[in-house]
């Protein structure tokens, strides 16, 4: 009897460990769980701040793509004005002052269509280098028609004879 008391005892003893492991255990997995949550909650906020910046420099980059096509419109507008002055300066008969200041004003035109030309081109640039860094966004843009630009039309102004 005194054996089998002994091994009762012991066998207590052994399921007492036995179920302190196993809380332990569970304890160590919900910890674990907990840890391995926290990190992936952080993890989906980071990943909703790089897609806000996707868009963020995805919209950067229409926003220019639009003023490149406003400037080369613009651009064209001043072409065909120049023509106009250049029309306009071969039929003047006029004064030498009168030939002069037609002169002046063709080459202010002249310098403001080289000064736009030379922004549309660093424009270009920089679009191609961003889009370069930048990839795709999953969702596409609705891009602006290239055939519904709109032109403002600016008087030519005209000299005073």
């Amino acid at each position: 009897g005194q054996i089998k008391r002994k091994l009762d005892v012991a066998r207590k003893e052994l399921e007492d460990k036995f179920r302190a492991d196993i809380l332990n255990l569970e304890k160590a997995v919900e910890a674990k769980t907990l840890e391995l949550r926290s990190q992936l909650y952080q993890m989906d906020h980071e990943n909703r701040e790089l897609k806000t910046d996707n868009q963020q420099t995805h919209g950067k980059l229409t926003a220019a793509e639009l003023k490149i096509k406003t400037l080369q419109s613009e651009l064209e507008q001043q072409a065909e004005e120049i023509d106009a002055l250049k029309g306009r300066l071969r039929r003047s008969e006029g004064s030498e002052q009168e030939l002069l200041r037609e002169l002046q004003l063709l080459q202010q035109h002249l310098e403001s269509f080289r000064l736009k030309q030379e922004q549309l081109q660093e424009q270009l640039e920089r679009q191609q280098s961003l889009k370069k860094q930048q990839p795709t966004p999953a969702t596409p843009t609705r891009q602006a028609s290239p055939t519904k630009r709109t032109t403002v039309k600016r008087p030519v102004p005209v000299p005073k004879m």
